[in-house]
């Protein structure tokens, strides 16, 4: 059986596991209403089918428009904000450390773009 040295997961049903975890699978038709599982899937139903999801329709994705992108990043990062606070005990470590994966994130980005257009 695969066994990693330390947990992969910090939050939810298999927090602190080392192996994998049986029947942690299919939980969101539980836990998800149906309008939040079909809101879910208008957007990126797409991907979810790629990777072995199944979906209830096979329409194309719904494009998030900017405002609502803006508020689901915002909510995203405050989350984010949240859990690095209580991951290293005190905000202005936890917004270096979000900083810091920023500008990993965008070292990265800029690299793939640039990259993109010399070809």
């Amino acid at each position: 059986m695969l066994s990693l040295k330390k947990p992969s997961e910090n939050l939810g049903d298999t927090k602190g596991e080392i192996s994998i975890v049986k029947d942690n699978y299919g939980k969101w038709r539980e836990r998800l209403t149906p309008a939040r599982a079909a809101r879910i899937e208008a957007i990126c139903g797409s991907l979810m089918r790629e990777i072995g999801y199944e979906t209830t329709h096979d329409r194309p994705d719904k494009r998030l428009l900017g405002l609502e992108m803006s508020i689901y990043k915002l909510f995203d990062g405050f989350n984010l904000l949240k859990f690095n606070t209580r991951k290293e005990g005190n905000p202005l470590r936890a917004l270096h450390w979000m900083a810091k994966a920023m500008r990993v994130a965008r070292s990265k980005h800029d690299d793939a773009s640039g990259s993109k257009q010399q070809s």
